[in-house]
């Protein structure tokens, strides 16, 4: 159960940008931010998971890259803290983690090139370590622990969001696993008609592409 909880709100709960004056397409969400974001500029990763999805969402959008970097390097001191994970998987995660840096978020081109390192790395990790799609997520996709992500789940249950600037909705998914787990199976995740945004994806550096159907 604990894995399918893991898949719910991941996608939703990184980050969205509409536009880029933006730090949210939630009108309300982004007057707080804009007013919020210099007091919460340095907050550790643990005070930015005590907020709602929606605005841990735009904060992150309104970190700089070194912040950034810094909320996933926390995650990652986190994961070397867990008993659970054996030290061949902390050394698996390592490889990934030092390549986390405010430089990957800075332009496309060094995006890119993440991307495809991150991606290599995942296969390989898959094939190593047996990992599936579920524990990937949790520990490289979200800035979350598994009890923050249950937390947030239980505090947004009913939350729909408001759509607003005159934009399509922003995608939500990147995967049909996470909208397969959102839905109890009878939706995927459907590619278009939607704007797509960053921080999908592992550390936040991919395209959020599609909306649950």
């Amino acid at each position: 159960m604990k894995k399918q909880i893991t898949y719910l709100f991941i996608i939703s709960l990184l980050s969205i940008s509409c536009a880029k004056e933006y730090y949210s397409c939630t009108p309300s969400v982004n007057e707080w931010v804009k007013q919020h974001k210099a007091m919460y500029a340095n907050i550790p990763r643990s005070q930015l998971a005590s907020f709602d999805r929606d605005k841990q969402s735009g904060l992150f959008v309104s970190f700089t890259p070194q912040q950034k970097a810094r909320i996933y390097q926390e995650k990652y001191d986190y994961l070397m803290g867990l008993e659970i994970l054996s030290q061949k998987e902390k050394e698996q995660l390592t490889k990934l983690f030092q390549l986390v840096t405010p430089e990957i978020y800075q332009n496309e081109a060094n995006r890119t090139k993440f991307n495809i390192l991150a991606n290599e790395w995942e296969k390989e990790t898959k094939e190593l370590l047996g990992w599936s799609d579920s524990e990937i997520f949790l520990h490289t996709h979200t800035w979350l622990t598994l009890e923050e992500i249950e937390d947030v789940i239980t505090r947004n249950m009913s939350y729909m969001g408001e759509v607003a600037f005159g934009r399509k909705p922003n995608c939500t998914c990147l995967y049909d696993t996470y909208c397969w787990f959102l839905s109890l199976g009878t939706e995927t995740c459907a590619y278009g008609n939607c704007e797509e945004v960053l921080e999908c994806g592992i550390v936040g550096n991919s395209n959020c592409k599609g909306l649950c159907k």
